[in-house]
């Protein structure tokens, strides 16, 4: 999964406590990284949508901040 800082995204939270403290979409207990792995591992928003319960406007705005915030470094 990416390395990003999620804190500044309001689709995320961090709560003590609640999946060991990982960033989840906030008022859920779905982690971001379950999120994310399951997109580059080919699934659909729609099937993530349907699958962790969650809605796609919402899925989506996780996946513009990915790619607004991650970085590649070439050697």
């Amino acid at each position: 999964m990416l390395d990003l800082d999620w804190s500044q995204c309001p689709e995320v939270e961090q709560v003590p406590g609640r999946r060991s403290g990982q960033p989840v979409v906030r008022g859920s207990r779905v982690t971001v990284a379950e999120v994310m792995d399951n997109y580059v591992n080919d699934s659909s928003l729609e099937e993530i949508s349907e699958n962790f319960g969650l809605p796609i406007e919402r899925l989506q705005a996780l996946l513009d901040y990915a790619l607004r915030h991650a970085y590649v470094s070439h050697p």
